[in-house]
């Protein structure tokens, strides 16, 4: 390297002793450098902070601050870790010269070499400087990359979530549409007492014979089928609302269940299929989405509901049945039907999107695969066993919510 290629590079030497530290200024300073000196550690940490070096020069006996423990503080600074740096040693201390690169120094040289040996470890170290550089600028794009493709994935994220979402909405919506014969009907039922109760009242009321007792009654029954059809309006209302983020909450599963059936009873008692609860009254809490843990339940007893629709069944029968797994630490629901069961290689497939069985037109396929998605990001597992000729059951587990693995569903 020439002179003029030197005039390009700033050095930085270090040494408390004055003539010492001059005597390796001015050599350096006829090789063409560009030299600035400091007579210790914290002078040197304070220089570097405000100049561009393009390598160190330092050496290991200072006060206060070591040679190698101000190189350690070179190392553990973002700003000034990749200068590098070469440690003058008085001594041939092997201990010292492994210590001294250990904590940051990049190499070193004895004050007894000549200087013409100290000029070339120079030379290297300003190659090791270029390399470093290098890499300083190889790790700052890699930064960016990474933190470029980073928003990337967690935009993704964000829209596949939108995504999913919308898709269970939709979803919601749909089984609404399909159930509204049977809600209409649940709806009706009430709407009817009440007719028929103003109708007696009005009655009485003509012939003269309005009865204290009998009209306190009446107004009560009437209350009682108003409170039916409010509830069921209002469930429909929460059941429909469109989901905001992904809230978790402790969830009574037991509910949830009771909640899928309230669309689907009617439908369930006009085709005749029998509805069989076995859920324990003592299943411990899970952290949950109540809402979304619905659509799945209503997604599966529309499923059964289908599934009976297709051929003869000797007995229409379907079931859920709540568990608490306590060798697992887990709360089970298990829900089966007698319609009959489903191949093996319709098993295979049957979590998959847009996988149905059912006529074109008549579903979107994502019904499964959404309640498979919706299981999975609450922890828990989702597993079909079914027997071809007899019927199906749908194994759902969830992790217990360690604060309520004493506390029952009944209790308040």
């Amino acid at each position: 390297m020439n002179n003029a290629q030197n005039e390009k590079k700033h050095l930085l030497v270090v040494d408390d002793s004055n003539s010492a530290r001059a005597m390796v200024a001015d050599l350096l300073r006829d090789e063409g450098f560009i030299v600035a000196e400091a007579e210790s550690g914290e002078e040197a940490l304070t220089l570097a902070r405000k100049t561009a070096f393009s390598g160190v020069v330092m050496d290991q006996q200072m006060p206060v601050l070591s040679g190698s423990e101000t190189a350690k503080r070179f190392k553990e600074d973002e700003a000034l870790k990749y200068i590098p740096i070469l440690m003058l040693t008085s001594q041939d201390d092997t201990e010292e010269m492994i210590r001294c690169l250990n904590e940051g120094a990049d190499d070193f040289v004895s004050k007894n070499d000549d200087l013409e040996i100290l000029v070339a470890r120079i030379q290297v170290l300003l190659r090791m400087g270029g390399l470093y550089e290098q890499l300083k600028y190889a790790n700052h794009g890699l930064e960016e990359k990474v933190a470029e493709r980073t928003a990337e994935l967690e935009q993704a994220q964000e829209e596949l979530k939108s995504s999913t979402l919308n898709l269970i909405q939709n979803e919601k919506l749909s089984a609404l549409g399909e159930l509204s014969a049977g809600i209409a009907h649940e709806l009706n039922q009430p709407l009817n007492g009440i007719k028929i109760i103003t109708q007696c009242v009005q009655r009485d009321v003509a012939k003269g014979r309005l009865d204290e007792e009998d009209l306190s009654k009446d107004l009560s029954d009437t209350i009682t089928q108003v409170n039916r059809m409010a509830e069921l309006i209002n469930h429909m209302r929460v059941f429909t609302r469109q989901t905001v983020g992904d809230t978790r909450e402790p969830v009574e599963l037991n509910q949830v269940v009771e909640n899928s059936l309230k669309f689907t009873s009617q439908q369930l008692k006009t085709r005749n299929i029998e509805v069989v609860l076995k859920l324990d009254e003592n299943l411990p809490y899970i952290q949950g989405n109540a809402n979304q843990l619905e659509q799945v339940f209503l997604n599966l007893v529309t499923n059964a509901r289908h599934a009976f629709e297709n051929g003869e069944h000797k007995k229409k029968y379907f079931e859920i049945l709540s568990l608490v797994n306590a060798q697992d630490n887990r709360v089970e629901v298990k829900v089966t039907d007698s319609a009959g069961g489903v191949p093996l290689e319709i098993q295979e497939k049957i979590f998959q999107p847009f996988f149905t069985t059912k006529e074109p037109g008549k579903g979107t396929g994502l019904g499964l695969s959404l309640s498979y998605k919706i299981i999975k990001e609450h922890g828990g597992t989702m597993i079909l066993n079914s027997v071809v000729g007899e019927g199906s059951t749908f194994v759902l587990s969830f992790p217990i919510l360690p604060s309520s693995e004493s506390t029952s569903s009944g209790e308040e």
